[in-house]
């Protein structure tokens, strides 16, 4: 079956493909087009791909035209070490962690550019070249006032990452907009980011990656 290719021109080596109606997850535009770990079950391993990374083959779902898909995985599911493919089994970033120190956390894109970097110290700082200046991880992604999301302002922006079970999900804090600008999912084969071609297009993913390095590394950073 041919799968159409989505452009996106924010990504500069990266690609992804549209959806089509797999009897795998059923109807894709259900939930909004978005993966729903309940109502899909887990992603099945794709074996007409050779693996380029992991123990396993992957899969990547792609549920609908408008949304990205990336999966976050290595073989020992480290996400400090781990790569960043497209649906289109293409590399989008390279995640290293060195061990001087508390260690720093370098993310770069396909191209090699680094876009953003964290510095493991007693309270990690973060800078997302081309979206966001040093500062603090708490500062940039702050514990919501119940507890249960992280705040985010960017751009004059104010965004709300909320934590639920094994989904985290970004929104816009002002109401104009109901639908999720991004999900983020814990599977078996690593952390799936799922982001809006319009979020994308915006200048977010860059920091929507940091995010999910920051949410799924297990350290604190408060």
């Amino acid at each position: 079956m041919h799968l159409p290719t989505l452009s996106t021109p924010s990504l500069l080596s990266a690609s992804s493909t549209s959806a089509v109606s797999s009897p795998m997850f059923g109807n894709p535009y259900a939930q909004g087009g978005w993966f729903n770990i309940e109502s899909h079950g887990l992603p099945l391993p794709d074996h007409r791909v050779s693996p380029t990374f992991g123990a396993l083959p992957h899969y990547i779902p792609v549920l609908s035209p408008n949304i990205i898909t990336f999966l976050f995985s290595s073989q020992d599911q480290d996400i400090l070490n781990c790569d960043v493919t497209d649906a289109s089994f293409q590399k989008s970033y390279k995640i290293s962690t060195n061990k001087r120190g508390l260690g720093s956390t370098t993310i770069k894109r396909a191209d090699g550019e680094i876009s953003g970097v964290i510095d493991w110290q007693r309270h990690p700082e973060v800078e997302v070249f081309r979206s966001c200046q040093r500062q603090q991880a708490s500062s940039l992604l702050k514990l919501s006032s119940d507890g249960r999301g992280r705040v985010m302002e960017l751009r004059g922006k104010r965004y709300l990452w909320k934590i639920k079970n094994e989904i985290t999900s970004l929104h816009v804090t002002d109401g104009s907009q109901t639908e999720p600008l991004a999900k983020i999912t814990r599977i078996p084969q690593g952390v799936l980011l799922e982001i809006t071609t319009a979020t994308v297009q915006a200048g977010l993913l860059d920091v929507a990656v940091m995010a999910v390095v920051l949410l799924h590394s297990g350290r604190r950073f408060d």
